[in-house]
């Protein structure tokens, strides 16, 4: 965690947890869906509708992550 200037999670949940164990990782700490959909459920033990949908959602915000940081 403190190696890293960008560290990307899916909840807000996950966010509070690693500021909260890594002070030093407050402002480097954003949610993946940050650009759209905001948080970014768990799958698991959902159907295949459910991992296609977060599939497609993740991917998309993955895009804007690399568009954003292309204008950097």
């Amino acid at each position: 965690v403190q190696d890293n200037d960008l560290i990307l999670v899916m909840t807000n949940l996950h966010k509070i947890e690693l500021e909260q164990r890594f002070p030093k990782a407050k402002g480097r700490v954003f949610l993946l869906g940050q650009w759209g959909a905001g948080e970014i459920p768990d799958p698991y033990g959902g159907g295949e509708a459910l991992y296609a949908s977060v599939d497609l959602q993740i991917q998309k915000a993955v895009d804007q992550w690399v568009a954003k940081l292309i204008k950097r």
